[in-house]
């Protein structure tokens, strides 16, 4: 299958969570990101995507206290000023709980954090990936350099609703790959280094971009130490001197 079919069978995705806060949700396609996205030149994009399925309800609280550390150390970092931060949240369905917004211009105590049921893993990862190269897409178009990104999954489980996106999810990833993107993953008490292999989360050489960590409050406060350690060194690393053939990006 293309990657026309695949993008053709992605806009059919409404991500609406009956237990997401009650306001109107976007489909991660259709979610508005700040101007600076289209004008920064050198620009890093830091995008978590996090699982919210009802077995991280015990790690309500943690969660949402960490994400908003997140948020501040972040911006506290070198290159913040450089960097644009977006919370993509998952359970069966997907939506932003923080739309790609520069870090310095985010409230951290607007982000909230509740659980739902299901596990749409496959999916929110292909609409992520897709939501950035559509972005790319038209920086190019500006003349602004590639972005540089730092994609983080994070799940507590294996996929429950989008199974038949993992070959999907594989070409994205190896799309993301090809524009030297970061993509990690983080296994909460679960097999990271498997989930990752089957994504297609790998490096250069193959291996797997995943690892595992305990199910408890420090291990989330780690994974939330690591997303700001990636990237300020992203942000404040060399200029690539490579570019992406144009052909590899969607339309």
């Amino acid at each position: 299958m293309n990657l026309k079919s695949i993008l053709a069978q992605l806009t059919h995705l409404n991500p609406l969570a009956a237990s997401a806060p009650a306001k109107p949700v976007q489909p991660i396609s259709q979610a508005i990101a700040c101007e600076e996205v289209y004008t920064v030149d050198d620009l890093t994009i830091s995008l978590l995507v996090f699982d919210r399925s009802s077995s991280m309800t015990k790690m309500r609280r943690a969660a949402e206290h960490g994400l908003r550390t997140l948020v501040k150390d972040v911006q506290a970092s070198d290159g913040a000023d450089h960097v644009a931060l977006g919370i993509i949240v998952f359970d069966g369905e997907s939506d932003f709980a923080l739309p790609l917004t520069m870090a310095k211009n985010v409230d951290p105590k607007t982000l909230h954090y509740r659980t739902g049921i299901g596990t749409k893993l496959y999916g929110t990862v292909c609409e992520a990936i897709h939501y950035l190269l559509k972005i790319n897409q038209s920086r190019s178009i500006s003349g602004l350099q590639p972005l540089k990104v730092v994609l983080t999954v994070f799940t507590d489980g294996a996929d429950g609703r989008s199974q038949n996106m993992l070959i999907r999810c594989n070409e994205f990833a190896g799309i993301a790959r090809r524009h030297h993107w970061t993509l990690d993953l983080i296994g909460f008490g679960t097999d990271g280094v498997r989930i990752a292999q089957k994504m297609g989360f790998v490096d250069r050489d193959g291996r797997s971009t995943g690892i595992s960590v305990l199910a408890n409050a420090s291990s989330l406060d780690d994974t939330f130490d690591g997303v700001v350690i990636r990237t300020s060194h992203t942000a404040t690393g060399a200029r690539r001197t490579h570019s992406v053939t144009p052909a590899h990006t969607p339309t």
